[in-house]
């Protein structure tokens, strides 16, 4: 049976808008408020509306990591903890692939 081309293509995702920085555990606009629209490379049309990250952003983020580093569990665990948690990760990432691969293949690059 042959394949046609609608078959094969992958499905059109939703645009997605507004997204902020993830900086402390809580959704953000960026320091100095400006943004910038990221463009579908097929298209040109909009995908989303970003946040445009400054060093402040950058400062704070960091900021927030290395208080989490310190505080955190990570750098107490044993290392055949880290290892499951990263396996974990690992097995996510794989069980997702294929929305990242859409998702990617979405974003101008």
């Amino acid at each position: 049976m042959a394949t046609t081309h609608a078959e094969t293509t992958t499905p059109a995702l939703p645009a997605i808008r507004a997204q902020q920085h993830y900086i402390d555990g809580a959704f953000r606009d960026s320091a100095d408020g400006a943004t910038f629209t990221t463009l579908n490379p097929t298209d040109n049309s909009a995908l989303a509306d970003v946040a445009s990250g400054s060093g402040a952003d950058v400062d704070a983020a960091v900021a927030a990591a290395r208080r989490e580093f310190d505080r955190g569990t990570w750098p107490r665990m044993k290392a055949p903890e880290r290892a499951k948690v990263l396996r974990r990760i690992a097995g996510l990432l794989r069980e997702h692939a294929e929305e990242f691969i859409a998702r990617w293949s979405t974003v101008e690059h």
